[in-house]
C-alpha cells in the first residue's frame, strides 16, 4: 500500500508540483491551499508524512503553529513531518531539535530529488522521539 502524503501550502503553483512529483512516485497525496486550524483535515487524510511551508500569506508564524499543534496531539507525536522554507536562518539553530521530533527541513529552492530523499528518509524514520513539546 503506498503512502499517503499531506502537503499544507499557499502556493498552488508549488502545490501542483508537489501533487504531480509524489503521484509520479507512488504516494497517495492530499492538499490543503491553507493551514489548518484544527487537526480535523489532517486526521481525515490519515497521512503517513506532512510537508508544510512555514511561512503562510507572509504569516510567518503560521507553519510553526501547525507543526505545534501536531505534536501536542498525541495522535500525532511521531508523524513524520517536512518543513519547507525559504528561511535558512530560521531553521538552521533549531535542525537538530528538530530531528529528535521527527520533523526534517527541506529548503526551498529545491530540487525534485532532495524532495524524494528527505521524504522517504522521514518515512522510514519510525518513531524517533516521544517529546510531545517543541
Amino acid at each position: 500500500m503506498a503512502a499517503s502524503i499531506l502537503v499544507i501550502d499557499d502556493n498552488e503553483e508549488l502545490l501542483a508540483l508537489y501533487d504531480a512529483v509524489l503521484r509520479y512516485n507512488g504516494y497517495g497525496v492530499t492538499t490543503l491551499s491553507e493551514p489548518p486550524t484544527t487537526l480535523d483535515a489532517i486526521r481525515a487524510a490519515q497521512p503517513d508524512a506532512v510537508i508544510l511551508d512555514l511561512h503562510f500569506g507572509g504569516q510567518q508564524f503560521e507553519g510553526w503553529a501547525v507543526l505545534q499543534r501536531l505534536r501536542n496531539d498525541v495522535a500525532f507525536v511521531n508523524l513524520p513531518v517536512i518543513v519547507c522554507t525559504a528561511g535558512e536562518g530560521e531553521v538552521r539553530d533549531a535542525s537538530e531539535l528538530l530531528r529528535r521530533h521527527n520533523v526534517w527541513v527541506l529548503l526551498k529552492p529545491f530540487v525534485v530529488t532532495d524532495l524524494e530523499g528527505v521524504l522517504r528518509e522521514a518515512l522510514n524514520s519510525g518513531s524517533l522521539s516521544q517529546e510531545h513539546e517543541i
